[in-house]
Parts: C-alpha cells; structure tokens; sequence
C-alpha cells in the first residue's frame, strides 16, 4: 500500500507505521513492528501550570500570552522573552489571562 503520510491503514485495518527517511532507491526504505497494542483507559499526562504542558527542564509554552516561561520556581516564574521574574500564582491565571508583578 504506497502512502506518504507517518501512519496509515491498510485495507484490513492493520495500523501500519513507516520508520525512517523517505529514499529515492526504488525498493525505499521501510521499518517493521511484530507487535503493537492499542489499549483503552486513563491518558496520562505529565506536570502541568497553569494548563500548560511543563517539559523536563520546568518550560512551559503559552504561547502568544508570555511565550515560553521556566515555572520551576512558581509561582515566581522566568520569562524568557522579558528576560525577568514575574510572580504569578496559578491560581489566578485564566483563559483571558492575568495579573502579575514585575519586580524592577
């Protein structure tokens, strides 16, 4: 089954997976899987603030609001585009955003 796409389904509804670059060789380059199990049940998810996703390093990505700010020391937090501290407590922030102090 030719597909370009990073999954695709065969005609029997087997989840087929491409590992791998795409080659200009003719018999291409293709990766296999011997078993793969798709289960049911609680998604679970890492740390969060203020519901945004914090990776390993305690970087959190809000997007067009501060941009991505460290909350390792929340609720003092790191803007790395204002290069400061700002104190925001999670529990004020809200979807139309929030207030904050900058220290000067």
């Amino acid at each position: 089954m030719p597909c370009r796409s990073i999954i695709c389904w065969s005609q029997a509804n087997d989840l087929i997976i491409f590992i791998g670059v795409a080659s200009s060789a003719a018999d291409g380059v293709r990766g296999t899987i011997d078993n793969l199990t798709i289960t049911e049940g609680e998604v679970v998810s890492g740390p969060t603030w203020a519901g945004y996703d914090v990776d390993e390093f305690g970087d959190a990505d809000t997007g067009a609001w501060l941009g991505v700010v460290n909350v390792d020391a929340a609720p003092w937090i790191w803007s790395y585009l204002l290069e400061t501290w700002l104190y925001i407590p999670e529990d004020v922030v809200e979807e139309a955003g929030s207030w904050s102090f900058v220290p000067n």
